[in-house]
């Protein structure tokens, strides 16, 4: 989802309420990447040095929304890696998905306030 604020996803997403299934499609994918977004924060460490990159990250999510089986499966630099995992997680409680959810956060210095 280039030029959308920085976030793509795949997978089958669900999820209305923490706990409820709800439609798939665009809609469920835009919500989900504008929660974890919401959480994203740019590493000063990365900002100091100029790193930025793209982060791919799969997930499932569990019972009562909480995150599980969070893997990095695409690495931009360590500082990145644990930045796009912190947003994941402090995004929780997450709505309902079915299966395993992939998505790439990007960092751009250019987006960093």
């Amino acid at each position: 989802m280039a030029g959308s604020g920085g976030a793509t996803v795949g997978g089958r997403p669900g999820g209305g309420g923490v706990g409820v299934p709800a439609p798939s499609g665009d809609s469920a994918r835009l919500a989900l990447l504008a929660r974890i977004r919401a959480h994203r924060r740019y590493p000063e460490l990365a900002r100091r040095r100029g790193i930025e990159g793209t982060v791919g990250l799969s997930f499932s999510v569990g019972k009562g929304g909480a995150v599980e089986r969070l893997d990095v499966v695409k690495s931009a630099h360590p500082a990145l890696d644990e930045a796009a995992r912190e947003a994941v997680l402090a995004a929780a409680p997450l709505p309902l998905l079915a299966g395993r959810m992939e998505i790439d956060l990007d960092f751009r210095l250019r987006d960093a306030p």
